[in-house]
């Protein structure tokens, strides 16, 4: 049997090991691990970055994206393009010109970026958030595209004679002259129809989303934050349409980008938001404000 020294001295041996073998695996684990910049707070597509809103943190080089940022010097005052949550790393990708290239180079080629004008109501009280798919519904009439309600043709229909003719006592011909014949007139009141889906959420300011801070202590009720009324009722968002014709009603296509363009000017659009799920989009005919007030007071 070993004596008391001799066992001491193993155990002090075996711990020895473990500890060099602890400190081995230590200095060999910084060997592969590298500083990244990340984000140290929620981060919205159009921040100017600084030190503040920014951490550098160390992780394992596997981990590390392509084109991080390693310092917090190289990204100072950069502009952000796309939204980041605290811990996510901050690429090359994600800033200035470079981040902007690659949203264009993420359209595809049957795609393209438009901006629309928003407000709490049409743009979903600033909720929508980049990636999201909306449908647009769009309101118009015919004052709107400056246009009238014409409820005969505006050429005029030469005059005719009825095949009896008259001699006055004055000696002139008369005859019985015959009224232009009524063409279907435009609608007059307003009208709504869904008139896009699928169309894919790419830019929202900042200063148009809207956020709530949690009940303070004291039981205080939530607050819109970062966000102020003015700002949201006149603002855009940036969509993905696409360019290629569809058809809106029997025989008649239009380019959803021009169509979207057209009603952002000349109309009025409300946004609504589709589920995640897939989904087939029912047909729908639209709804004109003066044929539903008779609807609704029929009897």
């Amino acid at each position: 049997m070993l004596k008391k020294g001799g066992r001491s001295l193993i155990v002090i041996v075996i711990l020895g090991a473990l500890i060099f073998f602890a400190v081995s695996a230590f200095f060999a684990g910084l060997a592969n691990d590298q500083e990244v910049v990340v984000a140290k707070v929620p981060l919205s597509a159009g921040t100017r970055l600084d030190a503040k809103l920014l951490e550098v943190k160390r992780i394992n080089v596997s981990a590390a994206m392509p084109a991080v940022f390693t310092t917090l010097a190289d990204v100072q005052g950069q502009l952000l393009v796309s939204a980041r949550m605290p811990g996510d790393q901050i690429t090359q990708e994600m800033v200035g010109d470079k981040a902007i290239s690659a949203l264009a180079a993420s359209l595809p080629a049957d795609r393209v970026a438009v901006a629309v004008k928003v407000d709490q109501a049409s743009g979903l009280a600033g909720i929508v958030r980049v990636g999201d798919l909306v449908g647009a519904i769009g309101i118009v009439n015919a004052a709107d595209l400056g246009l009238q309600d014409l409820s005969f043709s505006p050429v005029p229909t030469p005059a005719t004679f009825s095949s009896a003719l008259a001699i006055s006592g004055t000696g002139s011909i008369t005859g019985t002259r015959v009224q232009p014949t009524p063409k279907p007139s435009m609608p007059a009141g307003v009208a709504a129809r869904v008139a896009l889906y699928d169309l894919r959420v790419l830019v929202v300011p900042q200063s148009f989303r809207y956020e709530e801070t949690a009940p303070g202590a004291a039981g205080d009720t939530f607050t819109t934050v970062r966000t102020s009324t003015s700002q949201q009722q006149n603002s855009v968002i940036v969509l993905e349409v696409p360019v290629a014709p569809i058809e809106l009603a029997p025989n008649y296509k239009v380019s959803p980008a021009e169509l979207l363009a057209l009603l952002n000017d000349k109309g009025r659009l409300h946004f609504f938001l589709e589920p995640t799920a897939k989904t087939t989009h029912p047909p729908t005919s639209g709804v004109e404000a003066k044929e539903l007030l008779e609807k609704f007071y029929a009897r």
